[in-house]
């Protein structure tokens, strides 16, 4: 097979892994979700990688992603500097904001960053950041993330070597994802019932004391 039908092959699979992965979360009870969700924000708090994060770049929710604003909240509270990202379609990059800001209401009730706030450069990136918490339709045990597709995410983890914690429920994390090339894998998946831990965090980041 040729890079280029592997690489076709590999999108068709991930095409019907998201719409598969749509139907499950869309699937939870209300009831499940909630206790989900308490569930892996207790998990969440309890690690030692956030708690000693320098900066956290958090994705907000939208759909029937886990709910991430109380995780927001909590971290902020215990001292945490969080950032929200912003994908920005002119250079498709993901720029960092510090949290909180102006939301800006996008489709499907996706909120970021308006791109009027103030964003950090490439240096203070990688002097304020060192962790992200990333959703995405589907995980797998060595850390493969699912994505939308437009590939946001991989770019900036391949660009900055934050600390990845994948959080996602249960029932959305599977044994193996196709992976294509330019895929980033998770440091961590969390989810309500386990915390896959795939890699230790950087030993120069704060994140490893």
């Amino acid at each position: 097979m040729t890079t280029t039908a592997s690489a076709s092959k590999t999108t068709a699979q991930k095409q019907r892994l998201r719409s598969l992965m749509a139907k499950h979360a869309a699937a939870i009870p209300q009831y499940q979700r909630v206790r989900a969700e308490a569930q892996m924000l207790r998990r969440a708090l309890a690690l030692p990688e956030l708690r000693a994060a320098r900066g956290v770049l958090a994705c907000l929710s939208f759909g029937d992603e886990p709910e991430t604003r109380p995780l927001i909240q909590a971290l902020a509270d215990a001292g945490k500097q969080i950032y929200l990202p912003r994908a920005d379609p002119k250079d498709r990059q993901l720029h960092a904001h510090a949290w909180p800001c102006e939301l800006h209401q996008l489709r499907f009730g996706l909120q970021q960053p308006a791109r009027t706030s103030p964003q950090l450069d490439d240096d203070e990136i990688m002097a304020r950041i060192d962790t992200a918490i990333i959703l995405g339709p589907a995980f797998d045990r060595s850390g493969v993330r699912l994505g939308h597709g437009s590939g946001y995410v991989d770019r900036f983890l391949a660009k900055y070597p934050v600390y990845a914690i994948g959080l996602s429920f249960e029932i959305q994390v599977v044994s193996e994802l196709p992976r294509a090339l330019h895929d980033v894998p998770m440091s961590m998946v969390l989810t309500e019932r386990q915390v896959l831990r795939i890699r230790a965090p950087n030993p120069a980041s704060p994140s490893a004391a």
